[in-house]
């Protein structure tokens, strides 16, 4: 299958990233999988849960994809993915804060200041789509995680696998290195489903 990029990721982009922890990277993994632009996800978005408020909840975006007849199983992340042609996996990373206690909030004083620093990024089979950076190869996202000068690291903490119901799920493991973060990872208590 051919990569899709949204016409409108770069008129969503200057609309919704507006302060940090904005913008339109939630539907903008739902545009890739759809193969649309982010303004008629967005159409759908009010339809389902109002209007679109610059950032995107979790359970938002697996409910939109259920409601719109795909699978959905939501993981933990536990150092690889298991993206294929078949299957898109949406992946949530998690800014790393300030503090240098990162066992505690990611970094973050609080979960609420945690929380309004992720972003979603969606995988298809060995290319990767952020909405700020485009297509990349799955190999360069440990890069893509350890960020730029000046700019927070990332990790992935949880990942949505995503096909349509009725499609068979071939399986084939795209092991990610183990640079990725997995000795320093910390498993998160539960997903709050309620958190940004």
């Amino acid at each position: 299958m051919n990569l899709y990029t949204p016409n409108d990721v770069k008129q969503m982009l200057e609309r919704y990233h507006v302060k940090d922890g904005d913008g339109p990277c939630g539907p903008a993994c739902l545009a890739v999988i759809e193969r649309r632009d982010i303004g008629a996800v967005l159409e759908d978005w009010r339809t389902f849960f109002g209007e679109y408020r610059g950032w995107a909840l979790w359970k938002e975006l697996r409910q939109y994809l259920e409601r719109k007849g795909w699978k959905v199983k939501q993981c933990r992340f536990k150092g690889f993915i298991d993206p294929t042609p078949e299957r898109f996996v949406i992946c949530r990373v998690q800014w790393e804060g300030p503090n240098t206690d990162k066992n505690k909030f990611y970094g973050w004083g609080h979960w609420a200041e945690a929380s309004s620093h992720t972003h979603f990024i969606v995988v298809q089979d060995h290319d990767v789509f952020c909405s700020e950076s485009g297509w990349f190869c799955l190999s360069k996202l440990n890069d893509y995680l350890d960020g730029k000068p000046g700019q927070a690291k990332g990790q992935v903490t949880s990942y949505m696998e995503i096909h349509k119901l009725g499609e068979d799920s071939k399986t084939t493991r795209n092991k990610m290195s183990d640079s990725v973060r997995r000795e320093s990872f910390k498993q998160p208590e539960a997903i709050d489903d309620d958190k940004p």
